[in-house]
């Protein structure tokens, strides 16, 4: 069972994916004395469930029962059981906030090392937070790749975090995201960013989709990982690469033939 998101803000009501179709109405006896019971199928691919979760009275909330009984929801293609080290490993630096099914996989690459080695020479750094969906993931099916439709996701920029990056982009430095779902976060907010004056604490939720062509309002550098093909986080690193020289085509050919890493726990890039 992966669990998703809360449903209107209630951690007792919760969407979850199954390995299995299950009835509504049907009880789950969960580890440790807890229980999920079956409301709805919402469908998809694979299976998604809504429901509500009995907590027993040793866990004081759904994040403590997860911390304590879950594992880290490695992504499937990682062909092996979890284990003690991927809590660590699988899990970004700039992490603070629970919420998303699964690591940003770009921030991966960076440790409190680098951060200082990059401060001290005078990049500044701040985060912003997206609660990864299942539908960053969701392969594309859409004959045509404009038909696809992205799932809403959570997003938050604070205000510390939104005037950073106005005065930045208003004393004309660079802004580098790392990772897709912080490009989504920042595109998304591009408006507030980009107005007269610092917008202030930002949150909402964010269905966009990033295809080429797409005009970056914010970005002028993407630091991601390879992706695989028919998603929409590589159709966002092909908008970005544009169409120059096929450049996605030649970074692709390239990280084919040296045998780069895919994907989560695998080999970067940044594009300038």
């Amino acid at each position: 069972m992966l669990f998703l998101d809360p449903i209107g803000g209630d951690l007792s009501r919760l969407r979850v994916l199954l390995s299995a179709h299950i009835s509504n109405g049907t009880t789950l006896n969960l580890p440790r004395g807890c229980k999920f019971t079956i409301d709805e199928f919402v469908g998809g691919d694979p299976e998604a469930f809504e429901g509500h979760l009995e907590l027993a009275p040793t866990f004081a909330n759904l994040a403590d029962y997860l911390d304590r009984t879950g594992e880290p929801p490695l992504p499937p293609y990682i062909e092996r059981v979890p284990d003690k080290e991927d809590t660590k490993s699988y899990q970004t630096v700039f992490a603070n906030t629970p919420g998303a099914i699964a690591a940003p996989t770009a921030g991966l690459h960076f440790h409190a090392g680098l951060l200082a080695r990059l401060q001290s020479v005078g990049v500044d750094y701040v985060t912003v937070t997206l609660h990864v969906g299942y539908g960053t993931f969701r392969s594309i099916e859409a004959k045509f790749v404009e038909n696809h439709k992205m799932d809403a996701e959570r997003y938050h920029i604070s205000s510390k975090s939104s005037e950073a990056i106005w005065r930045a982009l208003k004393e004309g430095r660079r802004v580098i995201a790392v990772g897709t779902t912080s490009t989504r976060t920042l595109e998304t907010n591009a408006a507030a960013l980009l107005g007269p004056s610092p917008p202030g604490d930002l949150r909402g939720q964010s269905t966009l989709f990033i295809y080429p062509p797409y005009n970056f309002k914010i970005l002028s550098g993407l630091v991601t990982n390879f992706h695989y093909p028919k998603t929409s986080v590589l159709t966002l690193t092909s908008a970005f690469c544009g169409s120059k020289e096929l450049l996605i085509d030649l970074i692709y050919k390239e990280a084919l033939a040296k045998d780069y890493l895919w994907y989560s726990y695998g080999d970067g890039m940044i594009v300038l």
